[in-house]
């Protein structure tokens, strides 16, 4: 199992994942429910964005075209935004920190 630490408005929480699950998937099987992927993987809302700290975005593959035209329409996009849905998880990211930006409304 890989360890992922969310962190969001309320606090943080570490979830256990399987490898090959998505970042996504990891925060919404264990009932993380500030992470939306209203669109369940498809890559085609956005709303699974989050930060990744610096430390790990070495060791995620790079953006893919489509996930880059996702995040260019994302407002608070920064330099170390990505789509969870598109991130694998692998044993060399075990203790990620991803960080859920505070959603409008």
């Amino acid at each position: 199992m890989i360890r992922v630490k969310f962190v969001d408005e309320r606090g943080e929480r570490v979830v256990e994942a399987a490898e090959g699950e998505t970042l996504m998937q990891a925060a919404r099987y264990d009932a993380f429910t500030t992470l939306l992927g209203e669109c369940g993987g498809s890559c085609i809302c956005a709303s699974c964005h989050a930060y990744i700290d610096a430390a790990w975005l070495q060791a995620l593959p790079p953006v893919s075209i489509n996930e880059a035209q996702m995040l260019d329409v994302i407002e608070n996009c920064r330099y170390n935004s990505r789509l969870t849905c598109r991130v694998r998880l692998k044993p060399e990211l075990d203790g990620i920190t991803v960080r859920i930006p505070r959603r409008a409304g």
